[in-house]
């Protein structure tokens, strides 16, 4: 499935961060610091905001590390013919879509409606799709493997035990690692508010997991993502990921035009950003099983 592939890190990768004494209480403030937290974005608002974003949604950002995911996870001995797999936050089914082939079956949930449309357009034989937010989930979803890829309510000790909950054998969880605080951050603090995306840091989950005896498995990717974007188009895509959360004012136009100006020396900026993601891989307890 190409060149790229995730690598097995030691146990003790990024125990800098996860082995200090008080890291559940940083990846606490972290969370907290999330603009859907600052913004208090409740469940209709979420849903909106993915409704919103569904219809030319493409997974641009983390493309590049489905294909090596879905292969480790094979050459692993996570999915196979027999596997059933619980997708929790789907989206339009990027992973699923590839899966597909290798699995007994996958059922994709999403707070989204539109998302779930997408995932149904797909007509994939063995993938059905439910309108489902992470912490509805009940007994009848519980399969083989649970597995979330960039999903935020799974970012938190509550969303990893039900990521347990809901597997017989197997959870496969996928984030960011070192999160690139970038444009966006700077957005935010030429607005005033100390919003960070650096709680959805794998590291964080990675050590609580350690930290209540799991024997986590962390799997890294790196690759880079190279791009051409005009100062004009740069301020439209801020700007409809700022507006997510909150409104459009003239103080927020003011805040991405002027956070893009000093990131873009020219009017068309050609840049190449390295992008790291995380997998683990863990298994619960029998007796939870």
């Amino acid at each position: 499935m190409g060149d790229l592939r995730f690598v097995l890190m030691d146990p003790d990768f990024g125990s800098e961060i996860w082995g200090s004494g008080n890291c559940m209480e940083q990846w606490a403030e972290l969370r907290r610091r999330h603009p859907s937290s600052g913004e208090r974005v409740d469940d209709d608002r979420n849903r909106e905001i993915w409704d919103s974003k569904a219809h030319d949604f493409d997974g641009t950002r983390y493309i590049p590390m489905v294909e090596p995911a879905v292969s480790e996870l094979l050459s692993a001995g996570i999915l196979d013919k027999d596997t059933t797999v619980l997708d929790i936050g789907s989206g339009p089914g990027i992973f699923a879509k590839l899966m597909s082939p290798h699995v007994a079956s996958i059922t994709c949930t999403d707070v989204s409606p539109a998302m779930i449309e997408r995932l149904n357009s797909l007509a994939l034989p063995n993938v059905t799709g439910e309108v489902c937010g992470c912490f509805q989930l009940k007994e009848d979803h519980i399969r083989d493997v649970s597995f979330a890829s960039l999903c935020p309510p799974m970012n938190c000790p509550e969303g990893l035990m039900l990521m347990e909950r809901m597997c017989r054998k197997h959870c496969v969880y996928i984030s960011p690692l070192s999160n690139d605080e970038g444009i966006e951050s700077d957005i935010w603090k030429r607005l005033g508010k100390d919003y960070t995306y650096r709680g959805r840091d794998a590291y964080y989950p990675y050590g609580y997991l350690r930290s209540i005896g799991r024997d986590p498995r962390m799997y890294v990717i790196s690759f880079d993502q190279e791009h051409s974007m005009s100062k004009e188009d740069a301020e439209m895509v801020y700007m409809k990921r700022v507006t997510a959360y909150v409104p459009k004012t003239d103080d927020v136009r003011d805040a991405v035009r002027s956070a893009v100006e000093s990131h873009y020396r020219d009017s068309v900026a050609d840049a190449t950003e390295r992008r790291r993601f995380s997998m683990i891989v863990w298994e619960p307890p029998q007796e939870s099983l």
